[in-house]
């Protein structure tokens, strides 16, 4: 039985880690694809999508801080068990 958990929390850590390199990896063709747009286009935007970008840009840099803190958090909690 304790096998069996054990097998499903290194599944589930796996799952977890391959998630979080999923979203970091979304989140950075986000960024990518926004600075594209705008930067190297030289697309004329008004202010209120300024301001729509700007709150996205915020959105991105809270997601990335809270994926690295669950990340750190996976981590930690592995190398608790792998202590014992």
């Amino acid at each position: 039985m304790y096998i069996k958990q054990d097998s499903y929390q290194k599944r589930k850590f796996v799952l977890y880690l391959i998630g979080i390199l999923i979203l970091k990896h979304l989140l950075i063709n986000i960024r990518i694809l926004i600075m594209h747009l705008v930067i190297q286009q030289n697309i004329s935007i008004s202010q209120h999508q300024l301001v729509v970008l700007s709150k996205l840009k915020d959105t991105i840099e809270r997601m990335e801080l809270m994926l690295s803190h669950i990340q750190e958090e996976l981590l930690l909690g592995e190398n608790n068990k792998l202590n014992i």
